[in-house]
């Protein structure tokens, strides 16, 4: 064999070794150290109302930016920025096609970027940057570059064809990547049909690269044990949650799963730890047919226990998990993580889920009551004692 034989070889070698590692990866490890160490923490909840007068169809997302409470409105593609009391400071963006207007038609969902930008997401697959003044940059936006198959061609789970943005809708930014969770109803290959292909070969987060304007990695692959031949009781309770650290680590959760994973920037798995939540009722009916699943099936929202969402909050180093605990429970529950550390697990008003921090408050997303025509947000003052 000459000399370019043997590289070429070697290659091929390296390539495959490469894939076999990468297939036989444990990406769910499990915990070598998990500890609970619930200290004197105090809190207090209370509720701050939403001015009423904003004009909204009620369909839309709470969130933090620059210190500072904003509901982003999906079909009508509006911020509304709110201060301290509850009152609107400013509102921007709108549909149309003017600089501080889109043509998204629906935002699918949103997040800022760590230069200011904000990045919109929509149902026909654009993607729009707006910069700190809220005016579109033509030149970074773009539309997402899906390949045509019809039912039976062959696809590779990794890509990003295969996969809808997920529910609920979770996106994180890092340097210039936008990350989103995925959800796969396609008929040959979901969690419902074709479980045990599902739990190997799921992708659970895809990537944006906003600088080379086209999609990018697919994160994940498989789901964790507790997954593995329960299809019929779990396939309601198989969402990704992620939050991602200014250092790039993703921390995931499942609905169903006690542990939370951590992965480096590059999605090697680094550990994971957790502990599950107080008082679940995670007696999940089982669905045996598509017809159940609207039925029966997303009926287990409301009366079953379940992880709701994660954030992890820069400024004070803590990952917030929150979760439903079902019906028959008066209030839902909030844990604290430190590191590996489980600091706290509170209880916390039904349907918190943690969407940022403005010193002293953990804010809850938006609460909607549509009987009222109101929006409120809970928020958490959290005190440690010494």
């Amino acid at each position: 064999m000459n000399a370019k034989g043997v590289i070429y070889l070697s290659i091929l070698l390296f390539v495959n070794i490469s894939c076999s590692k990468d297939n036989t990866k444990n990406m769910f490890p499990d915990p070598d150290i998990n500890i609970r160490e619930e200290g004197n923490i105090t809190h207090v909840v209370d509720t701050l109302i939403i001015d009423t007068t904003m004009n909204t169809t009620f369909e839309g997302n709470m969130g933090v930016h620059d210190n500072r409470l904003y509901f982003i409105d999906r079909l009508f593609c509006t911020i509304h920025f709110f201060d301290s009391t509850g009152k609107i400071s400013f509102r921007t963006l709108g549909i149309g096609r003017g600089p501080t207007e889109t043509t998204i038609g629906q935002i699918y969902t949103h997040t800022f970027l760590n230069n200011g930008y904000l990045c919109l997401q929509g149902v026909t697959d654009d993607v729009q940057l707006y910069d700190r003044e809220y005016k579109i940059d033509r030149s970074k936006s773009y539309r997402k570059t899906r390949k045509s198959y019809k039912l039976g061609d062959k696809i590779g789970y990794d890509q990003f064809e295969l996969y809808s943005m997920g529910f609920p809708l979770v996106c994180r930014s890092y340097k210039n990547s936008v990350f989103t969770n995925n959800r796969a109803e396609d008929p040959t290959f979901n969690y419902f049909r074709t479980p045990d292909i599902f739990v190997k070969e799921f992708r659970g987060i895809t990537e944006q690269r906003l600088d080379k304007k086209e999609t990018g990695r697919l994160l994940g692959r498989g789901m964790p044990d507790v997954y593995k031949n329960r299809s019929d009781t779990h396939y309601i309770f198989s969402s990704t949650f992620f939050d991602i650290d200014p250092d790039g680590n993703f921390y995931v959760a499942y609905m169903a799963d006690s542990l939370i994973y951590k992965y480096d920037k590059d999605y090697n798995p680094l550990y994971s730890f957790g502990f599950e939540g107080r008082a679940m009722n995670k007696e999940y009916v089982s669905v045996k047919s598509v017809e159940d699943i609207q039925g029966k099936g997303v009926a287990q929202y409301r009366t079953k226990g379940y992880y709701t969402w994660v954030e992890y909050i820069d400024e004070l180093g803590y990952l917030f998990r929150s979760y439903s605990k079902g019906e028959k429970e008066s209030s839902d529950g909030l844990q604290i993580y430190q590191d590996r550390t489980l600091i706290a697990d509170i209880d916390v008003p039904k349907g918190f889920k943690p969407i940022g921090y403005i010193k002293p408050y953990l804010f809850s997303d938006a609460i909607v009551d549509e009987g009222k025509m109101r929006v409120y947000v809970y928020r958490v003052r959290l005190k440690m004692e010494c």
